[in-house]
């Protein structure tokens, strides 16, 4: 079929690839060493410090405590097998910096038959990681798993500046039963834990990745932090600050595809996921853990927002309750979810958990997602208004536990779709056309055919939904593709504007 929708844009300006607080490159001080590391041609015996003496193993550059400004560089074309450890911290003007030097393919870091991370810093801060690839080795199904990790532990301070851009991670097979098997994973480990009262994260940027097989996660920006009076964590413990995860291609993913926890307005924008919650809830994996997953979700987060991504084929296992492409999760508040596309998610476009309160989901298109398409449990001021959601292969339901204003909902062909509980949601200004078993108590519906392509979704000439939404204020002045869009007159109904 073709996805004429998917407005996902790579192309990147240099201001926006130095986001997160990084600096040009040209603007470091002080310079720093640069070391070199060539598996082919280099020796552990020589300085390291230039191309025609480089070292050879990643062990030699582990033993290292590198100063700020240093960089290593790994010769591309090259292949190692095992672990990475670097030491050292950088500052403000002088990250440390991993990346690669010559032309040809990524350099490949293999991990073989060992568990864990491939790439892993602790406590440390001021990194940039680049233009690597690494692979998670033989898969290891009871063990923890990894490619790049940032953790923090001990450190005692909130760890600033962690860039991981223009990376491939794949093969990170291991539990699906540990969030921290996880391709790309920055945070606090654990869960309530005593570290998040001293640590957190200020500046994270994860951005133009590519991911290929991880189980249990794609990407996880992991505080144990949640601001406000809600929290259901210790009092005290630090929201991450200015994360942004932008970018990112990831394939089948065995859980949660991205994951931002505990963080003060992220930024989750132009991401790709293609088949995630391949495993979790599969009843051959056991139990003993937590077995739901979403594509693209925030967890105790204010003020977040997701936007401009694309998820495809979403499963939903026997035991995973979600299987969504979206979710606005426990004690998220203020979050906006905004210009993105969903298609053939079996487990449906967005999910709203019961303490998530003044969330907004607009300006949204979902194809062909099923089951509980709309799954809401909450009415503290969750509204989901002009998004498109069309079916025409299978059935999809609402559960409808928010507000629902300028809507198009269409059950194509022999689909249907239906509410339930619809007395406990709010509807206002909906259309509501082709195959419904039971339509919701909205006194200005439109039922009828809503008068859009199937294949572009645009409305016609003749469609009912033109002028005819309720007008509201701070509607973020454009629809999905882009146009301009009414704040105090009658706007369309649906995501797109005629």
């Amino acid at each position: 079929m073709a996805r004429p929708l998917h407005i996902i844009l790579t192309v990147v300006c240099a201001a926006a690839i130095l986001g997160a607080g990084s600096k040009p490159e040209g603007h470091l001080s002080p310079a720093g060493r640069t070391f070199y590391v060539d598996a082919e041609n280099g020796s552990d015996d020589y300085d390291g410090l230039s191309k025609k003496r480089p070292f050879r193993s990643l062990d030699k550059i582990s033993s290292l405590i590198l100063d700020p400004g240093d960089c290593i560089r790994l010769k591309s074309g090259c292949e190692w097998t095992g672990q990475l450890r670097p030491q050292g911290s950088g500052l403000e003007n002088a990250p440390i910096r991993l990346s690669r030097y010559g032309r040809g393919r990524l350099p490949v870091i293999n991990q073989g038959p060992l568990a864990g991370a491939v790439v892993k810093l602790s406590n440390q801060d001021y990194w940039q990681i680049s233009e690597i690839e690494v692979n998670g080795g033989t898969e290891k199904p009871e063990e923890v798993v990894a490619g790049i990790v940032v953790e923090a532990t001990t450190a005692g301070r909130v760890l600033k500046h962690i860039v991981i851009r223009d990376c491939v991670v794949r093969h990170t097979n291991g539990t699906i039963k540990a969030y921290e098997s996880s391709a790309i994973w920055v945070g606090v480990p654990g869960w309530n834990h005593e570290n998040g009262l001293t640590t957190g994260f200020d500046g994270v940027l994860i951005e133009n990745n590519r991911i290929y097989g991880s189980d249990r996660n794609g990407i996880l920006v992991w505080t144990t932090a949640a601001p406000g009076e809600r929290s259901q964590f210790q009092n005290g413990l630090i929201p991450s600050k200015n994360v942004i995860v932008r970018g990112n291609h990831l394939e089948d993913i065995g859980g949660d595809a991205i994951l931002v926890l505990g963080s003060d307005a992220p930024l989750v924008e132009r991401n790709t996921v293609r088949r995630c919650c391949l495993k979790t809830g599969d009843p051959a994996y056991g139990s003993g853990y937590n077995p739901s997953s979403a594509a693209i979700w925030l967890h105790h987060c204010e003020n977040g927002i997701m936007q401009y991504n694309a998820v495809y084929d979403c499963v939903k296992q026997p035991g995973n309750n979600d299987g969504l492409a979206y979710d606005f999760d426990i004690n998220c508040n203020g979050c906006i979810l905004q210009y993105n596309y969903s298609e053939n998610n079996a487990g449906g476009f967005l999910l709203i958990m019961n303490t998530a309160t003044n969330n907004v989901a607009r300006y949204n298109v979902s194809r062909n997602d099923r089951d509980h398409v709309l799954y809401c449990h909450s009415t503290q001021g969750n509204i989901v208004y002009n998004n498109t959601f069309v079916i025409d292969d299978g059935d999809s339901y609402i559960v409808p536990l928010s507000t629902f204003a300028n809507n198009i909902f269409f059950a194509a062909g022999t689909s249907t779709m239906s509410v339930r509980e619809e007395w406990k949601g709010v509807f206002s200004n909906n259309c509501y056309g082709g195959n419904w078993k039971e339509l919701p108590n909205d006194k200005d519906a439109i039922v009828a055919d809503p008068g859009i392509s199937l294949k572009s979704l645009r409305p016609d000439r003749k469609s009912p939904c033109l002028k005819k939404g309720k007008a509201i204020e701070d509607n973020g002045g454009k629809d999905y593709f882009g146009n301009t869009v009414p704040i105090y007159t009658s706007p369309d109904i649906g995501a797109i504007q005629r």
